[in-house]
């Protein structure tokens, strides 16, 4: 299911009661006797809960949000790691003077400290960890996490 069709849902749902049919090419939504489009395979009833605030309802949270800040915690933690601990490894490397063995030790070395943080984030930044409807304004603010797992808000 796209953004798209998540907003438009979840802007259906904001006060929380309504009816979802869903299949494999198109969703439906049944709300005050309207149903877009008729035909629906599968049906299911959905209750929105999530935290209110005076302004905001938090309409949608992210299942896997802990497993991703701790992985990308993780990784970055050990490239951070892997890049003080160069100086040392690479005197050690250098010091048996093979030349081919130099050059793919350093090149293992700087490819997993650069670029497993980097994987990591170009999988992840578009993964959507908050929703939250701003009743005064009618919007939506999408959350996601940044590279060092900082939390960003997307306005829609």
């Amino acid at each position: 299911m796209s953004l798209k069709t998540s907003l438009r849902l979840f802007s259906a749902f904001h006060q929380n009661t309504g009816r979802v049919c869903l299949n494999s090419s198109n969703s439906c939504l049944l709300l005050k006797n309207r149903l877009v489009p008729i035909t629906c395979p599968t049906e299911f009833n959905i209750r929105f809960t999530g935290t209110t605030t005076k302004n905001e309802t938090q309409v949608y949270y992210g299942l896997l949000t802990p497993q991703i800040k701790a992985v990308k915690i993780f990784s970055l933690s050990s490239s951070i790691v892997g890049i003080a601990a160069q100086p040392f490894l690479y005197t050690a490397i250098s010091a048996t003077g093979n030349v081919p063995v130099i050059l793919a030790a350093y090149s293992f070395i700087g490819f997993f400290t650069v670029v497993t943080p980097l994987l990591l984030h170009s999988i992840t930044r578009n993964y959507i960890t908050h929703l939250t409807y701003k009743k005064d304004t009618d919007t939506y603010v999408a959350r996601t996490v940044s590279f060092f797992c900082q939390q960003v808000q997307v306005n829609n």
